[in-house]
């Protein structure tokens, strides 16, 4: 009789931890919860968090990029704008085309001063060893030594002009590239080009060989 009394009295209490175990096993599998606010009840599930996920735009996902600081960093050092830009094969480029031009510019002034310096010697009337060989080479004329020194400084001033206007070309294409550093360019968005043959609208006239520019924006 007391070990039927104690089976009474234990047997409920293991099937009550029993099916207490099993619903909190069913309600953690649903991956939920529930949070009472302002006496509304919000239900939050796994889905719902991977939905939230997608939905946060990219912009904000994305690392800001900021184009003036890839101006600044071009105004400072040229090519330094492009590497902030990621855009690395665009530094030699910078630097090779300020390296052509210093180039011209070193030789420009070379070649003037030597010419102006023949240019002074021959004019003043100037005695004793000439400064270099340009006196001898066009027989102390005044004239040839003016217009070969003019011809210098000319060339001289240009490429002290093109080498400005790189400089200023390698600042804004930074600034270009560091606005449309996110810029999205794939199959949705794209420009197509294919041969196509075009049929013309009378039947005597052959076929014509074209090209086909089809551009997709989805």
């Amino acid at each position: 009789m007391l070990k039927y009394l104690n089976y009474q009295k234990v047997m409920p209490f293991f099937m009550g931890c029993f099916f207490l175990c099993l619903s909190v096993n069913m309600y953690a599998q649903t991956d939920s919860i529930t949070i009472h606010q302002n006496e509304k009840v919000i239900n939050i599930t796994s889905d719902t968090l991977i939905q939230a996920e997608k939905s946060v735009p990219d912009s904000i996902k994305r690392r800001p990029h900021f184009p003036r600081r890839a101006t600044i960093y071009s105004l400072c050092l040229p090519g330094l704008g492009q590497a902030y830009n990621r855009k690395y094969w665009k530094v030699p480029v910078v630097y090779a085309g300020l390296g052509t031009l210093g180039y011209f510019i070193y030789f420009n002034n070379k070649r003037y001063h030597s010419f102006l310096d023949a240019y002074k010697f021959v004019v003043n009337g100037e005695t004793g060893p000439p400064p270099n060989e340009m006196v001898e080479r066009y027989n102390g004329d005044a004239e040839k030594l003016r217009t070969i020194k003019n011809y210098y400084l000319r060339n001289l001033e240009i490429s002290y002009i093109a080498t400005g206007l790189f400089y200023i070309i390698q600042v804004i294409d930074a600034a270009v590239d560091a606005h449309f550093f996110y810029f999205d360019v794939d199959e949705n968005l794209s420009l197509q080009i294919s041969p196509e043959i075009f049929q013309p609208l009378h039947s005597y006239t052959p076929p014509v060989a074209g090209v086909s520019l089809v551009f997709n924006l989805k």
